[in-house]
């Protein structure tokens, strides 16, 4: 086998996209890693098997050379009309490898899905929905991880999914340090329901470089479950609008769990300061799909 594919962001193989709110057609972003395993240079594209999607970057599919052993990361852009109903599907994907860079020689290839929920999730039997709109925080708790002590994230009214509301903003400075802001709540049910999901929606202030490996993750019950690179995706997310995170939770149906949210970088690099704005947390369940 000379493909190998992985998934460096936890919980990419989710797509959750409010389809109420999102713009025609929907643009998914994600972000992948392709290996060559083999013994000769091949040349590497992704195409995708399913009717209602598209693949809009790399252009053509096409990911290019690779070396015995070598490996690149994926920015992968693919799209899709907004259907007319709730549906959840799978979305069939390939990598190919080819030993000619006309891509005509086929090798090999390797297949994943991805599955999405593409839903008008206010709808749904049972929603939660924290939007901070009072000036509160609504149950959670303002912290950071690390060398962070400074960027508690804070409430704001200076940015909202709703005219004249608030959101949280987690502040970054472009002073050298490592950590991540916090926004942890304890008590947040899980309805009793087939699917669940749980999803937000991320801003960021233009204008402003963000570092490749700044991140936003999800925990639930302290286990990662989705971590999403916001600087490797930036170029495919438009400033000042907000773009929407979410993840599968139907695992923790009718319990009662702890979900943290983290924002922040790796490493200990200097960088342009930026803020980066999340706004109505939501858990959702229903059991029609």
């Amino acid at each position: 086998m000379a493909i190998v594919v992985s998934f460096p962001n936890e919980g990419e193989q989710d797509i959750i996209v409010h389809r109420a709110r999102t713009t025609d057609p929907i643009n998914v972003v994600r972000y992948l890693r392709v290996l060559n395993q083999g013994t000769q240079t091949l040349y590497y594209k992704i195409v995708t098997t399913s009717a209602d999607w598209s693949i809009t970057s790399p252009t053509n599919g096409e990911i290019g050379e690779l070396s015995p052993g070598a490996s690149t990361g994926v920015v992968l852009v693919m799209q899709r009309s907004v259907p007319t109903s709730d549906v959840a599907e799978t979305v069939g994907m390939k990598i190919q490898a080819y030993t000619d860079s006309a891509y005509t020689n086929l090798l090999e290839e390797y297949e994943f899905n991805f599955n999405a929920v593409i839903a008008d999730f206010d709808s749904w039997t049972n929603v939660t929905k924290w939007d901070f709109d009072d000036g509160t925080w609504q149950g959670w708790t303002a912290g950071h991880i690390g060398d962070w002590a400074a960027y508690d994230p804070v409430l704001t009214d200076a940015r909202s999914i709703s005219a004249g509301g608030y959101s949280v903003v987690c502040p970054v400075s472009d002073v050298s340090h490592a950590g991540a802001s916090a926004l942890t709540n304890s008590a947040v049910a899980i309805p009793n329901n087939t699917r669940a999901v749980l999803l937000l929606y991320l801003s960021i202030a233009s204008g402003k470089t963000v570092p490749s490996e700044a991140y936003l993750e999800i925990y639930v019950n302290d286990t990662k479950k989705l971590d999403v690179k916001i600087g490797k995706v930036l170029s495919s997310i438009t400033r000042d609008n907000w773009y929407v995170v979410g993840l599968d939770i139907t695992e923790y149906a009718n319990n009662t769990t702890s979900v943290e949210i983290r924002v922040g970088q790796p490493t200990d690099d200097v960088f342009d300061s930026y803020s980066v704005y999340l706004d109505e947390i939501t858990v959702a369940g229903t059991d029609s799909l």
